[in-house]
């Protein structure tokens, strides 16, 4: 076999055609020519070197086909999915969960499952039952299983929690993604659909669904990154939770020097004890009412001319610990604060004297309908005033007679754009305001859980369930944040463009390859920016891993 090549007059004058040849013998042994294949017009070298390049495909015995022959069989997502696969093999996932719900007796492969959950919470969220859609239509991987072992998934991991969290905070340590120790802690609710839980209980909703049973969870971050959390029932008190989490991050993850951050919700007396009795430095906001050293404190002024600043205006001395009182404040916060102060004065008062006109009309008979009732009157009256309700003192009698509270007036005023922290740190005021500031990344992360991460709907009634299901969350959570840490990009960009990364399976009537389709410069950048090694362009599926 090989390349031959003909001349031909065409009206552009000479031209050399290919063709691929083979010598044979007829039946009276004579040795003949036919042609196998003709190739096309030789144009350049580079169709020349192209052609003899045929010839060897096809002495190596490589099927060729004829276009109209081909079929495209399916075409699925593939580059988002090897992405998310890789990071979990490179950074230990794959490996310490595997090893921890692996010889449990159970009839199916339970991380292959728990792995093909995993990249769907990543890519795009959704129930069980669409999971199981996605593996049997769309996965990349051909998995022969049932919905239920979904389930039964879920109950293997969610069974080895607390040792996946463990390992995992070493592994990250050790991938140097935690190289700031400092723990940001808060907490945020869900609500359930459907059949209600156990733990699912009413509380306050931070949805603001207080029609709605909740549950609560509860998430340390360090470095941006998801290192433990705690799903708790939906009537669950802030300011109680912190105990038990700290025991888990002095037990469980071992952590022996960090710095704890946390919002004015967590702050009680017994909650800096707790800290200061395992000896972690803390900074916790302070509550702005109902406590009286921190109204007397935060009517104080706070020195320099910084639009966002901070000074020590107080400390004290307990037991072995010194808390020192942090009053910040921050200038734009705080204009924009007064003129929104003045405008819900205005705004209240106009409200309130409508209502009055109106119950007035109504209790003279003059209006339609039933005459308004004191109750009526001052139901509506809370319905105006909602938060401002400390900003009046409302009296209901034959008519409706308000006043500002100048007390109340004055201390909102004199708290405009400012917050207090208690701090047991040796931080200096500035960088004292500046970590508390970073507790934003955990709110940053609740916002992704709800939207992109889709924690909702919750629909398992067993607790066990309710629990995994939010574990499998913060697990894709930890992935997203790993992808913008490498990229410097959200994760849903990152993700975006490599799902245009598709695996196609081509038929014939002779055979059958599965092929990728060619990545583009920016999505090679992103898989260097990730460190791994793009998909190679190979025939078959297991090659392709």
């Amino acid at each position: 076999m090989y390349l031959m090549t003909t001349k031909a007059e065409t009206k552009d004058g000479v031209r050399e055609y290919a063709k691929i040849v083979e010598s044979y013998r007829d039946e009276e042994g004579k040795v003949r020519k036919r042609v196998i294949q003709n190739l096309g017009p030789i144009r350049s070298e580079e169709d020349r070197e192209r052609f003899e390049q045929i010839v060897e495909e096809y002495e190596r015995g490589e099927n060729f086909v004829r276009l109209n022959d081909i079929m495209l069989e399916s075409c699925r997502e593939f580059g988002a999915t090897y992405a998310v696969e890789r990071l979990l093999e490179e950074y230990g996932i794959d490996e310490l969960v595997r090893e921890k719900v692996t010889d449990n007796g159970a009839e199916f492969d339970v991380w292959k499952v728990l792995r093909a959950m995993l990249v769907k919470q990543v890519l795009e969220p959704s129930s069980e039952r669409e999971t199981f859609e996605w593996i049997e239509e769309d996965y990349a991987r051909d998995l022969d299983i049932n919905q239920h072992h979904l389930y039964r998934a879920l109950d293997y991991l969610i069974s080895e929690k607390e040792k996946i969290e463990r390992d995992l905070f070493e592994r990250l340590g050790k991938e140097s993604l935690l190289e700031d120790m400092t723990a940001f802690y808060d907490l945020t609710s869900s609500y359930l659909e459907g059949t209600v839980c156990d733990l699912a209980l009413y509380g306050y909703s931070r949805d603001h669904r207080s029609d709605r049973p909740q549950v609560v969870l509860a998430l340390v971050m360090m470095d941006g990154m998801p290192v433990m959390h705690e799903v708790l029932p939906g009537n669950t008190l802030d300011k109680t939770t912190l105990e038990g989490l700290v025991e888990d991050l002095e037990n469980n993850l071992q952590v022996e020097e960090t710095v704890f951050v946390a919002d004015r919700g967590l702050m009680s007396e017994d909650n800096m004890e707790t800290c200061e009795k395992v000896e972690y430095p803390y900074i916790l906001g302070v509550p702005r009412r109902k406590n009286e050293k921190a109204e007397e404190l935060l009517r104080k002024e706070v020195p320099g001319k910084d639009s966002q600043r901070a000074c020590e205006i107080h400390r004290e001395e307990v037991d072995d610990a010194t808390r020192r009182y942090v009053l910040c404040l921050d200038e734009k916060t705080r204009k924009e604060r007064l003129e929104t102060l003045d405008e819900v004065r205005e705004e209240k008062q106009k409200e309130l004297q409508e209502l009055k006109d109106g119950f007035e009309k109504s209790r003279s008979r003059e209006g339609r309908g039933r005459p308004m009732t004191k109750n009526g009157a001052m139901n509506r009256v809370k319905k105006i005033l909602g938060k401002s309700k400390r900003l009046f003192d409302v009296n209901i009698e034959e008519t409706i007679e308000w006043e500002l509270d100048e007390e109340e007036w004055n201390y909102e005023q004199a708290i405009a754009g400012k917050f207090l922290l208690v701090t047991t740190t040796s931080l200096k005021p500035n960088k004292t305001m500046e970590k508390y500031k970073e507790l934003g990344t955990v709110e940053r992360a609740f916002d992704k859980i709800k939207n992109s991460l889709e924690i909702r709907p919750i629909y398992h009634y067993k607790p066990h369930r309710v629990k995994a299901h939010i574990f499998l969350c913060i697990l894709g959570l930890l992935i997203h944040k790993i992808i913008e840490k490498l990229t410097d990009k959200t994760a849903e960009t990152i993700l975006k463009q490599l799902k245009r990364i598709h695996l196609t399976e081509l038929k014939t009537p002779e055979i059958s390859r599965r092929k990728l389709t060619q990545s583009n410069s920016r999505q090679e950048e992103i898989f260097e920016k990730l460190d791994i090694t793009p998909p190679k362009e190979l025939k078959i599926q297991e090659d392709l891993w």
